[in-house]
C-alpha cells in the first residue's frame, strides 16, 4: 500500500510538473522581439548582444505558440513567425561574419534558398553579397512584421 502511494505521489508530481509553461501574453513576446529589434546595427559587438536578445525572443515565442492566446490570434501569430523567421536568415549571416565568410553570391544554395522564400530579395540581394547588406536587408524585414504584429496586437486588444 505504501510503495503504490509513493508510487501515485511520483506520478501526480510529474503530471504537474510536466505542464508546459507558455509565455504570458501576446505582449510579452512582442516585448522580447522589441528587444531584438532595438539590438540591431552592423558591428561586431551589436551582432553579439542582436544574436543573444534573439536567442531570448525566440525562446519566448516558443512557449507564446503554445498558448491559448497565439490561437486566439493567429494573425498577430504569424506575423511573429515571419519576423522570428527573418531574424534568423539575419543571425546566419551573423554566423557567417563571425566565421570571417567576406560575402556570398547570388548562386550559392544558402541565397537560392532565400530567394525561394523571399522572392523580393533578388532585387537587394543580387551578384556578389555584402554581409552586412544581407544582415541590413533581413532586418528591414523583421522590423515590418512587428511592426503588422503590433498593429495586430492593439487591434484585439
Amino acid at each position: 500500500m505504501k510503495k503504490l502511494l509513493i508510487l501515485s505521489l511520483i506520478f501526480l508530481a510529474s503530471v504537474v510538473f510536466s505542464i508546459p509553461a507558455y509565455a504570458q501574453s501576446a505582449k510579452d513576446v512582442l516585448r522580447a522581439f522589441k528587444k531584438v529589434e532595438n539590438t540591431v546595427t552592423i558591428n561586431e559587438q551589436i551582432g553579439k548582444d542582436f544574436l543573444a536578445a534573439f536567442t531570448d525572443a525566440k525562446t519566448e515565442a516558443d512557449l507564446f505558440y503554445g498558448s491559448t492566446e497565439a490561437k486566439k490570434r493567429k494573425r498577430f501569430t504569424e506575423r511573429i513567425r515571419k519576423a522570428e523567421e527573418a531574424y534568423d536568415q539575419a543571425a546566419r549571416f551573423w554566423d557567417l561574419k563571425r566565421n570571417r565568410v567576406p560575402y556570398v553570391h547570388s548562386n550559392d544554395e544558402m541565397m537560392k534558398r532565400i530567394y525561394e522564400k523571399y522572392p523580393d530579395a533578388r532585387k537587394s540581394l543580387a551578384g556578389t553579397i555584402q554581409l552586412s547588406q544581407a544582415i541590413g536587408y533581413f532586418y528591414a524585414e523583421a522590423a515590418a512584421e512587428l511592426r503588422y504584429a503590433m498593429s495586430d496586437y492593439k487591434e484585439k486588444k
